[in-house]
């Protein structure tokens, strides 16, 4: 495997552990803002991931 490959596959562990937690904390609406979040930025989308961040932002100055 090359090294790259090793960053992915570690990156990818290490976002499911980030949705797992939101979901625990935040519920559906966590999960949601996190998609948005990494969607718009994998697709360069600044409204999805500024969409995410809006939403994540709002979850954690409510709870």
């Amino acid at each position: 495997m090359k090294e790259s490959e090793l960053i992915e596959i570690g990156a990818g562990i290490a976002l499911m552990g980030i949705e797992q937690e939101l979901q625990g904390s935040f519920g559906v609406v966590g999960l949601l803002g996190f998609l948005l979040l990494t969607i718009g930025l994998r697709a360069v989308n600044t409204t999805l991931a500024y969409a995410g961040a809006l939403v994540l932002i709002m979850l954690t100055v409510q709870a």
